[in-house]
């Protein structure tokens, strides 16, 4: 639902109009269309229908705008949990994410989620100032896992990550977790849809690295590409083009400052060594 009320948010302003005006020729009060738009309302298939005409889609993208539609109403796999575990941001996420046919990311203090082993995950938790329940954190631990089969599954998640020599070094649950997170990278970045780099300490400083961030590509439709940005005690999103645009650039350029994969795996292979 959240693409769609994105998409819908995108065709209004494609056309130059405000919610006032659009609200104004359906009979609408602004509120609902925002509510629409921001994913707080469900819009039923007549609604939608009549959002189409308007905004001129057709073909295949109304088809799909449609499936988008559909989904809104079905639940998803992690509706099922509470939202201690799953809260509405990471709500929001997943949903993107299973959405999603590639990700980049950048990642400054912590492993990628997707790539992270159980006990890794569970270090990490218990380290967390939200001082969860052991109950809590089993169950936080099962989602991410779920999430992590996106890339096993046909088609694959392309996953590209560049990460800081930090993250790699920071001993998170002690020698025997970080050994195992480290071999668990190896094996991981050996797969054909994941891509991972290291950017070593002693790599020139670009502009761009201040905070974690994830890129995310979609198959199709006026949301091309979404912004993800993880900030202190919270996220942020962004679908503009500006904001996707120099995140991406800022991604392109620690990228170029980072190892190869190849160099990366010997890179992490020799810090297995060295414990």
């Amino acid at each position: 639902m959240q693409r769609l009320g994105i998409e819908l948010r995108n065709l209004r302003e494609r056309v130059g109009a405000t919610l006032d005006e659009i609200a104004g020729e359906f009979g609408w009060s602004a509120a609902k269309l925002s509510r629409i738009e921001q994913a707080r309302s469900a819009v039923t298939a007549g609604d939608l229908e009549r959002l189409l005409e308007h905004y001129r889609v057709a073909g295949e993208h109304r088809d799909r705008l449609r499936e988008l539609g559909d989904s809104g109403s079905r639940r998803n796999w992690w509706d099922a949990y509470d939202r201690r575990t799953v809260s509405a941001a990471l709500a929001t996420y997943i949903d993107f994410e299973s959405e999603a046919v590639e990700i980049r990311a950048y990642r400054l203090s912590l492993v990628h989620g997707l790539l992270q082993t159980p006990r890794y995950m569970r270090a990490v938790m218990e380290g967390s100032a939200e001082h969860l329940t052991p109950g809590e954190i089993e169950r936080r631990i099962e989602v991410r896992r779920r999430r992590q089969e996106r890339l096993t599954a046909s088609p694959a998640l392309q996953l590209r990550v560049v990460c800081e020599e930090g993250v790699l070094r920071r001993s998170i649950g002690g020698p025997d977790v970080m050994n195992e997170q480290l071999r668990h990278l190896v094996a991981q970045s050996a797969l054909p849809n994941v891509r991972l780099q290291v950017i070593p300490f002693d790599a020139p400083l670009l502009p761009g690295g201040a905070v974690s961030f994830n890129l995310l590509r979609f198959p199709d439709t006026l949301l091309p590409e979404l912004l993800y940005v993880e900030i202190p005690g919270g996220s942020i999103f962004r679908n503009d083009e500006r904001s996707v645009y120099e995140y991406a650039t800022s991604f392109e350029g620690v990228g170029r400052a980072a190892l190869s994969s190849d160099e990366s795996r010997e890179f992490i292979s020799a810090l297995i060594a060295e414990m």
